[in-house]
């Protein structure tokens, strides 16, 4: 459903834009009264919420009214049922870059920051990529790239633009970089499993492989340890999280075809410690995932050599 955009409101609910949705007009209209019941002094949250998912109901095709019951329970930080709403707007229109910003906003409050970084990212591409929208959100953009970036100063995320031009072997080679990346997903400790903020990595991961740039690439996951703990059971423990990333991907339909193999490296490749770095902040580095790109036709042995991988 193509929108009209006319005016936007800088109010603590409908914080997005107010847009209006064509041949949907009492869908308009329920909006228009949300907007005005919560311009009075005390908002009357229950109905707010009701005209709004009657908004829903009357024009299932667009996005703003998931967008603005998010920006109604965020307000009342009720968080889960702000991700929710915001989810659902960006299934509704994948465009709808307000809604990914504030998804960021919702999870970072509700203490998931790896999963703010990756929606930040989405909705500061999306609006990097198209010049118009850039020009005319400007103040907004530049908000929200402040955010990312003091976030980014405490996590090792990665996007999913660095992640491809790392993963398709075509833009690695025009920038330079061999087609691998280290990839920092973080498990709960001395265990496989993937931390539940850390799986917005692996998200992000998955995302990149079901791309279809991707379709010509198969690649190899390396779980790298610390070198705290004894060689074996280092060795195990990477062998069993390079494994976990896989499946998880595979459940998040990436398929078979594009994961060639699964392997522990153990502590024995530890990255160099940095000046000024902590034991901690080098330790943590190391606790790392590496992907390294291959060539459907590759073998394993060819792929890592070029790759310059271990």
């Amino acid at each position: 459903m193509r929108k009209i955009w006319l005016i936007a409101i800088c109010g603590m609910m409908f914080i997005s834009s107010i847009g209006y949705a064509e041949n949907c007009g009492q869908g308009n209209a329920l909006v228009e009264d949300a907007v005005r019941l919560y311009r009075q002094g005390t908002p009357d949250y229950p109905k707010i919420v009701e005209l709004l998912k009657q908004a829903k109901e009357q024009c299932p095709k667009w996005s703003a009214p998931s967008r603005y019951l998010g920006d109604v329970f965020a307000k009342q930080k009720k968080y889960d049922e702000a991700i929710g709403y915001y989810h659902e707007a960006v299934k509704i229109d994948k465009d709808d870059f307000e809604a990914y910003l504030y998804l960021g906003d919702a999870y970072y409050d509700s203490g998931k920051a790896i999963h703010a970084l990756r929606f930040y990212s989405k909705g500061i591409d999306f609006l990097e990529s198209d010049i118009r929208l850039k020009g005319e959100h400007l103040d907004l953009l530049q908000k929200y790239q402040k955010k990312r970036t003091l976030l980014s100063k405490d996590h090792l995320y990665q996007d999913e633009k660095k992640l491809s031009n790392a993963l398709d072997k075509k833009k690695a080679t025009k920038l330079g970089v061999r087609p691998k990346i280290d990839t920092y997903i973080e498990f709960e400790t001395g265990a496989a499993k993937i931390d539940e903020d850390w799986q917005a990595q692996a998200d992000t991961i998955a995302e990149v492989l079901k791309n279809n740039v991707m379709k010509n690439y198969r690649v190899i996951i390396q779980g790298h340890t610390d070198t705290r703990g004894s060689a074996e059971s280092n060795y195990r423990l990477s062998l069993q999280r390079a494994v976990a990333v896989k499946n998880y991907l595979l459940e998040s339909g990436v398929s078979p075809a594009s994961v060639f193999d699964a392997e522990g490296k153990g502590e024995d490749y530890p990255l160099p410690q940095n000046d000024g770095e902590t034991d901690e902040e080098w330790h943590r580095r190391n606790r790392r995932v590496v992907f390294v790109s291959c060539g459907k036709e590759e073998e394993k042995e060819e792929c890592m050599k070029k790759a310059g991988a271990e």
